[in-house]
């Protein structure tokens, strides 16, 4: 046999072993995964500063699930992506599972991994109330545990959208809640909200992926979990935490220009949800 045809099916043979090995060139599976359309999680022109948490971290991902897997991240209102969420049509998002009501929490499986951002209390004037009202919602578990054990009083309200009306009707002198939630809620409301505020680390809130079980296959989880745990202990996840905390600190001192005192700070740990 002549060198040359020796070469070639040499040359294919390492060819079509490589194909099995590694696979074809064919194209990735793009999974879908939506957010809420949040300023402080997503770049927009209110707060280009941050240039967007949530596409950060799927790029991130998305370097861990190739090359046969690929998240496409579609940007969905409040209300269109926990309605879409609730009917199946959605199958997989960011979010934090606090705004979900306790039957739908119990059909979610989250990967308690990117850790969002931090807690604030987003208040009005009450440095001089010698008792104020707090209102906090219920599935903040840690808020709750501390009725009756300080200065404030606290009630319970069974959904973070409830909050507001409260502040707004002036029935509560502060509520608790995420700063996206609070500024989001507050736009829509057209009131300028004032932030008492010191920050205790990134690491205080849990949020990740969350995914509705029975809706997406077992391979794919997989996938899911081990691209999350190697982003995880990535260099590139604790610059982006650190950049994050940092960079929503500053959102927050801007937005508390007419702060004259920093109050309790009401920490929440969502952590039973995520057992």
């Amino acid at each position: 046999m002549q060198p040359s045809i020796k070469f070639f099916l040499l040359f294919f043979y390492l060819v079509l072993n490589l194909n099995l090995v590694f696979g074809s060139n064919s194209s990735p599976q793009i999974i879908p995964v939506y957010a809420v359309k949040y300023p402080l999680f997503l770049s927009q022109d209110e707060n280009k500063q941050l240039q967007g948490l949530i596409p950060e971290l799927v790029t991130m991902l998305n370097k861990q699930l190739k090359p046969t897997t690929q998240l496409e991240l579609k940007i969905l209102p409040p209300k269109r992506l926990i309605q879409q969420f609730n009917t199946n049509e959605i199958k997989i998002l960011f979010h934090s599972p606090t705004h979900f009501d306790h039957k739908i929490k119990s059909k979610i499986l989250l990967l308690p991994l990117i850790k969002l951002i931090d807690r604030y209390a987003a208040i009005k004037e009450i440095e001089h109330i010698k008792k104020p009202k707090l209102a906090y919602f219920i599935g903040d578990t840690e808020e709750a545990q501390k009725k009756g054990k300080d200065k404030y009083q606290r009630i319970g309200i069974a959904k973070p959208s409830g909050l507001f009306p409260m502040l707004i009707a002036d029935r509560v002198d502060l509520i608790n809640c995420l700063v996206p939630t609070c500024q989001y809620l507050a736009q829509k409301a057209g009131i300028q909200l004032k932030y008492h505020t010191k920050s205790l680390g990134i690491d205080t809130t849990y949020g990740g992926i969350i995914i509705k079980p029975g809706q997406v296959s077992p391979v794919l989880l997989q996938k899911l979990k081990m691209a999350f745990q190697k982003a995880y202990k990535s260099s590139d996840y604790q610059n982006l935490m650190h950049k994050t905390a940092n960079k929503i600190e500053l959102d927050i001192n801007q937005l508390a220009i007419r702060n004259s005192e920093i109050i309790d700070f009401f920490p929440a740990n969502d952590s039973a949800l995520f057992k």
